[in-house]
């Protein structure tokens, strides 16, 4: 599943962050499927909640820098 890189319309770098974040899913043969999570997507869902967060002009000055400082925690721990 090839992640789609583009740029959105306020000029910042988009990258799928729902499709980087879903839960992966093999189907067999017989029509069965198979779910897991992975370490990989579980970081990307974590981004994708902070990224929200910093959309939402709800919250101030404080709370975005502690939103800011978690991504930066994040990314080191899964070496992106």
């Amino acid at each position: 599943m090839a992640m789609k890189i583009g740029y959105s319309s306020d000029g910042g770098l988009s990258v799928s962050r729902v499709q980087s974040s879903a839960t992966k899913v093999w189907y067999s043969s017989d029509g069965l499927s198979t779910s897991v999570e992975t370490p990989q997507t579980q970081h990307a869902r974590q981004l994708q909640e902070m990224y929200n967060v910093l959309q939402n002009d709800l919250f101030d000055q404080d709370e975005r820098i502690d939103v800011l400082m978690t991504i930066k925690e994040t990314i080191k721990v899964c070496h992106l």
